[in-house]
């Protein structure tokens, strides 16, 4: 909190000098680091309820929105997961990230496994985009240990919102 406050104190001096102008910063690798870790730890009750507005990119919270409203009342939309886990519970899961790696202007991947009792169970490829000067999710590719292949978050939701919509 000091230290927030110290930066933004230092912040509006360099706003006074004369000449001075305040580009808005590219976020930083660090940055996403921090965004992709607080998806996980700022939930202590682990029930990934996350704004998806302030979690996913605009496309993808679209994919979200569209399959709320595709989805008959009383059932499960396309995901009977959380995709922060690729699973049900996360409950004794320990979370291993390894740090983003930028993928081109404005786009990072970052890498999460769920271990359980130090053997791998999840592994989640996290595609990140710049949007509005702060990282949000665009795509996850997971993949549990049972199967071969990642499958795309978006993809789920894509597939699924074509065949609730004909």
């Amino acid at each position: 909190m000091v230290l927030g406050l110290v930066c933004l104190a230092v912040w509006q001096l360099v706003a006074l000098l004369p000449g001075a102008t305040l580009a808005a910063a590219t976020p930083t690798l660090l940055q996403a680091a921090v965004f992709v870790k607080s998806l996980y730890f700022s939930d202590p009750e682990h029930t990934h309820g996350v704004d998806i507005s302030k979690t996913y990119d605009p496309s993808t919270a679209a994919l979200f929105e569209e399959d709320r409203k595709l989805t008959p009342k009383g059932k499960i939309g396309a995901l009977d997961f959380s995709p922060l886990c690729w699973c049900q519970n996360d409950h004794d899961l320990t979370y291993v990230f390894a740090s983003p790696r930028s993928t081109g202007p404005g786009t990072a991947d970052a890498l999460v496994e769920l271990e359980y009792r130090g053997e791998m169970q999840t592994q989640m490829q996290i595609h990140l985009v710049v949007v509005g000067n702060v990282w949000r999710v665009h795509d996850i590719d997971g993949r549990s240990k049972r199967e071969s292949k990642p499958t795309s978050l978006r993809s789920i939701l894509i597939r699924s919102n074509n065949m609730l919509a004909h």
